[in-house]
């Protein structure tokens, strides 16, 4: 019990101190050419969004960088951004979940406002998910995948397969990353 306390109290404490690290997040884009921009983003936090561009710090200038004119963006020395094609056909910058062989897992996180029958004025995130084999980039549908799951996990073990079909489709989400890992396991065997 003591512990926990212990515990509660430090997170108390130590929480505002994390915020405040984040106010000047260093970020490294790679333009598509190859060439690095080092820098810093401004108020960066768990929930920032930088989907169709944002706001790079450096020499205090601001400059403002945009999907199609990079490749990857790497936050804080571990988050990483790749610059790929959404399902609308345009370039987005994708967090990328889960980096691997033959697959990867990409989010693409879309911020909506507007008013809400009965709420008022709300702010919601629409996640999509991309799996991404080789240079062809596919939008995850779960009913689809739950459906069928060989069509995104070609060659994948009947057990794998038949987990995914097991499941419900509001667990999808939090699965996802798991399941590029069993999968790039098994197929590299």
């Amino acid at each position: 019990m003591k512990k926990r306390i212990i515990a509660f109290v430090c997170s108390l404490l130590v929480g505002p101190l994390v915020l405040m690290a984040q106010e000047q997040a260093k970020c490294v884009a790679t333009t598509q050419s190859g060439s690095e921009i080092v820098g810093y983003i401004k108020n960066y936090h768990g929930t920032y969004l930088i989907t169709g561009g944002f706001r790079l710090h450096r020499d205090g200038k601001e400059m403002k960088l945009y999907p199609k004119n990079l490749d990857k963006v790497v936050i804080n020395d571990t988050i990483i951004y790749r610059s790929l094609l959404s399902d609308k056909g345009e370039k987005s910058l994708m967090y990328a979940m889960e980096e691997g062989t033959p697959l990867s897992l990409y989010r693409h996180s879309i911020r909506y406002t507007g008013n809400l029958p009965g709420s008022g004025f709300s702010v919601w995130i629409d996640n999509k998910y991309f799996i991404k084999k080789g240079s062809e980039v596919v939008l995850v549908k779960d009913r689809k995948l739950l459906k069928d799951p060989e069509e995104f996990f070609p060659n994948a073990p009947t057990v794998l397969l038949q987990h995914i079909k097991d499941t419900k489709r509001d667990d999808v989400d939090e699965n996802l990353p798991r399941w590029i890992r069993e999968y790039n396991k098994a197929i590299l065997k």
